[in-house]
């Protein structure tokens, strides 16, 4: 590893500007890459003072792009029955995209230094868990220029102390993110790997008033000592720059994801409708009590996007802030007004800061906040990106929220959200046409208690001031023959009836089940699958809160999970297939589809066996099986990825259902999931007993 060492006693230099360092003419050239091409190998461990644990990281690249590693994962086993201790280091600091400099070349090694705190000698591992990938990446080392370090006086609450402060200059045309071994002989003496951003082509007064914590980068802009600091030597030992990224690489990254979440479509007037809010909430000075609240009323959502809840029965509770949640995912601005409103800015490969109002009924309150007079697209909140889905929301180096979506009525709808103290889920109904929320369950956490616990439950939709959605009608020469093979299979019952049952549960390795294996209870349903208005879940036996709604909404999701691929509750024609074209089919009964999510339909004897998503991205096969005289689906086969997926992503889940017949209808008495999110996953089941339906 390349070493500049700079000593107390040299003096300033005003050296010619350093050559460019040799790269292509037309500079780094990024590309998509996976971190999991990415190994590491702990190759050295230094202890340090107070605690403190230097790594060198040696990451072999064994991939064919060139990877710049970002944040690094390390992890140490624990005494038995404990979790192991995970602690990660960004060796760059935020925006993350196209950074480079020191990387990993392709089919190579390279070395790098990690910092732990309060951490000992032992086993530990590492992972890549961000990095950019490209050719043409490396940088040769530059040279920085550096000044004499002085002692200049600095005011804190503590006093006013002795610092040190050393002017570097950074001969790039590109910011850069340096990081070096500094040499301490105050408070201590120590040697401490210390960060910081220089500007491009210009010099830093760089003020060293504290030595690092956990963040290694220095703040330029703060210098608050809490005691004398003298720092004497400076050897940089790694260096990422902050490449330039095009204008609309933001607008890039998230339109094909944005615009594939579902939205209400056109312009809304007025929405408004019902709601029954059941909150357990932690009583103020009482460290182990709760208040249990009910409040039911109506709500409104105005054209403008502004919510109005009216309480009709009870108090004390307020459903406004999960109602806003909910209602956020469907009325929420379209792609062209949110460019409109805000500036997407990448702030990783795979994650886009909107610099403005953002996209959700709650706002930010980022619109206008800066740090030192500019706009940081690390300090505004992000959306991240994977696979054509928004996956997570987050604001810098804050914790994350992780985004669950799954395929409703053909359109993508998101189903949770979690980050480390707050987990929200949602469920949907189809009204008029719309996809809309009907439940949404929160659970907040504080210090690993329960601090708040909720059920929103929303009925009687209205749409004010607004036509009804036009309908597309599928066009093609195969449109009517296809038309009438869907028509004739067998449909769940479409109308206001209600369903109660006794359930069970058995669960598999699963952990959104909280440790549970199994539990049961009884459910009403109003309406059922795709058609589901509300439900009432209560569970048998003693729970925690949390528990009770998590539980609760974990079932309504695994039900989300069966109706969304049941071929036995499918949409009708023409909303499946609304602007499509269909072809006529070919000699094995194969539908070609333009122009919709799915691109074939395959059938045979008069059925549709199954369907293909758009460029062979899933495949999914339908059985049939009788239940007296009708014949229904009693298992879903998915394919999940298609040819250009890696083997290894690709696998098989399946929904095994057993069918009874309830007076005039049959409806699922047993849904078995195998499989669903990968193929380490164990089955999970759900049984209904003393199935009953009343209209």
């Amino acid at each position: 590893m390349a070493r500049l060492r700079v000593v107390a006693l040299l003096l300033w230099v005003a050296s010619a500007p350093a050559q460019t360092p040799a790269q292509s003419p037309a500079g780094p050239v990024f590309e998509a890459g996976d971190p999991a091409a990415l190994t590491c190998r702990i190759v050295a461990q230094k202890p340090g003072e107070d605690g403190k644990l230097l790594l060198t990281v040696e990451v072999n690249n064994r991939g064919a792009l060139a990877a710049e590693p970002l944040v690094f994962e390390l992890e140490q086993p624990q005494g038995k029955g404990q979790p192991p201790r995970v602690e990660t280091f960004a060796r760059a600091q935020l925006p993350h995209a196209a950074r480079h400099g020191r990387p990993a070349p392709a089919g190579g090694k390279q070395s790098y230094l990690v910092p732990l705190v309060a951490a000992k000698k032992g086993a530990w591992s590492a992972r890549v868990t961000a990095a950019s990938f490209g050719r043409d990446l490396a940088v040769a080392e530059p040279a920085f220029r550096f000044g004499k370090p002085e002692q200049v006086q600095r005011t804190s609450l503590a006093g006013t102390f002795p610092v040190t402060q050393v002017a570097i200059g950074n001969p790039l045309a590109s910011d850069v993110d340096v990081l070096m071994q500094v040499t301490f002989q105050q408070p201590k003496d120590c040697v401490e790997l210390v960060g910081v951003r220089l500007p491009a082509g210009s010099t830093l007064a760089v003020v060293i008033a504290t030595r690092p914590g956990r963040e290694v980068f220095l703040d330029p802009l703060m210098a608050s000592p809490g005691c004398a600091i003298r720092a004497t030597a400076f050897e940089v030992v790694d260096w990422c720059l902050c490449g330039t990224v095009a204008a609309d690489a933001g607008i890039t990254l998230l339109r094909d994801a944005y615009e594939a979440w579902y939205r209400w479509p056109g312009a809304p007037g007025a929405v408004a409708g019902d709601f029954a809010y059941r909150v357990r909430m932690k009583q103020s000075g009482n460290a182990d009590g709760y208040d249990d609240l009910v409040v039911r009323g109506r709500f409104t959502l105005a054209a403008d996007g502004d919510v109005d809840v009216e309480i009709l029965d009870g108090k004390g509770a307020n459903a406004s802030f999960l109602l806003r949640e909910a209602l956020s995912h469907v009325r929420r601005p379209d792609f062209a007004e949110l460019t409109a409103q805000n500036r997407l800015v990448p702030v990783a490969a795979n994650r886009v800061a909107l610099i403005g109002p953002g996209w959700h009924l709650i706002r930010s309150g980022h619109g206008g906040h800066r740090t030192g007079g500019v706009d940081k697209s690390e300090e505004h909140p992000d959306l991240e990106v994977r696979d054509g889905r928004i996956v997570g929301d987050g604001l810098g180096t804050t914790s994350r929220t992780s985004w669950e979506s799954k395929v409703l009525h053909g359109a993508l709808v998101v189903t949770r959200r979690v980050s480390a103290d707050r987990d929200l889920r949602f469920h949907y109904a189809m009204v008029d046409g719309r996809i809309v929320p009907s439940a949404a369950s929160e659970v907040v956490t504080a210090g690993g208690k329960l601090f708040q616990a909720g059920e929103l439950e929303l009925s009687n939709w209205k749409f004010g001031d607004v036509l009804p959605i036009a309908a597309r009608v599928p066009s093609g020469a195969g449109a009517e023959a296809l038309r009438a093979i869907w028509d004739s299979a067998y449909r769940l019952p479409t109308g206001p009836i209600e369903v109660t049952a006794k359930f069970d549960v058995a669960t598999g390795n699963d952990g959104v089940w909280r440790g549970r294996k199994k539990f049961g209870g009884n459910i009403t349903m109003r309406g059922i699958g795709r058609n589901l208005r509300a439900s009432d879940i209560r569970l048998e036996g003693t729970f925690a809160r949390e528990d009770e709604v998590q539980l609760g909404a974990m079932l309504r999701d695994r039900l989300l999970m069966w109706y969304g691929v049941d071929f036995n509750d499918r949409q009708s024609f023409d909303e499946q297939f609304a602007g499509a074209t269909i072809h006529a089919a070919d000699a094995e009964g194969v539908f070609p589809v333009d122009g919709g999510a799915w691109d074939r339909v395959l059938t045979s004897g008069g059925k549709v066996r199954g369907m293909r998503g758009r460029g062979g991205s899933s495949v999914m096969r339908y059985t049939y099986g009788k239940v007296g005289a009708r014949e229904v689906v009693v298992r879903i086969d998915i394919d999940h990825g298609g040819e250009r997926t890696p083997a290894a992503q690709r696998w098989s889940a399946a929904t095994v259902l057993t069918m009874v017949a309830v007076g005039d209808h049959v409806l699922p008495g047993k849904i078995v999931f195998e499989r669903a999110f990968g193929r380490d996953w164990e089955p999970e089941t759900i049984t209904f007993r003393e199935l009953a339906v009343r209209r």
